[in-house]
């Protein structure tokens, strides 16, 4: 079974977990921004906590959940990946470390921090992208060796078919000669080694269309 589509499930479980937080570091920031000036809009409570979620879920899957899935799949990323996750995994954490979990205690956990703009937009954004960079180059680096991969396996085992063709289209030359010999009497193994000459030659083309199809790939 092909692991190519395991594969681009895993990018997009990351792309679709870690490339919101991106959306909710903008929140955040939006909310201390609010927790320091009451001019400012303060964000929905719902918004708030969707955008902590975000958060907690880019974090877990950074800190452990990825490696488990691409232990499940049996696929080594590359070593340029793995700096690149460890770097946005520590910005997501101190965001984190700064806003918390609860939504209810945003406001005052935001007003003891630091000044988030450098972090929420700029180191952030910037370890993200390069992150999610990497992950599609990767993604894309394995795809070609699978499919490389598995090329090389049909092509194997085409090549085995056809010595059962070529089996087969010698039992059936045998069979034929040995039908002429019994002359009337050889009658039956005659029909016997036409069929096996025209599954002989059905297979030959069915190989050959294979093997088109695999080189295609």
């Amino acid at each position: 079974m092909s692991k190519i589509p395991s594969i681009r499930r895993l990018g997009h479980l990351t792309y679709v977990t870690v490339g919101p937080a991106r959306i909710a570091a903008c929140v955040i920031l939006l909310a201390q921004r609010a927790a320091m000036d009451p001019d400012v809009a303060t964000p929905p409570q719902a918004a708030a906590q969707r955008a902590l979620d975000r958060l907690d879920a880019a974090v877990r899957l950074l800190q452990g959940g990825l490696a488990a899935e691409q232990r499940a799949v049996d696929v080594t990323p590359g070593a340029d990946v793995a700096p690149a996750r460890s770097a946005a995994r520590q910005a997501l954490e101190e965001l984190q470390g700064h806003a918390g979990r609860d939504a209810d205690a945003l406001a005052s956990r935001l007003r003891r921090a630091p000044d988030l703009t450098q972090l929420c937009l700029v180191t952030l954004e910037e370890r993200i992208t390069d992150y999610l960079s990497k992950v599609e180059d990767d993604v894309a680096r394995i795809e070609r060796e699978l499919l490389r991969q598995e090329r090389t396996d049909l092509t194997r085992s085409l090549r085995q078919l056809e010595n059962v063709g070529r089996s087969i289209e010698l039992i059936a030359i045998n069979a034929g000669v040995e039908a002429a010999r019994a002359g009337t009497a050889g009658a039956g193994l005659r029909v016997i080694a036409g069929e096996m000459q025209r599954l002989s030659h059905g297979m030959g083309s069915f190989l050959d269309d294979m093997g088109r199809r695999i080189r295609d790939l």
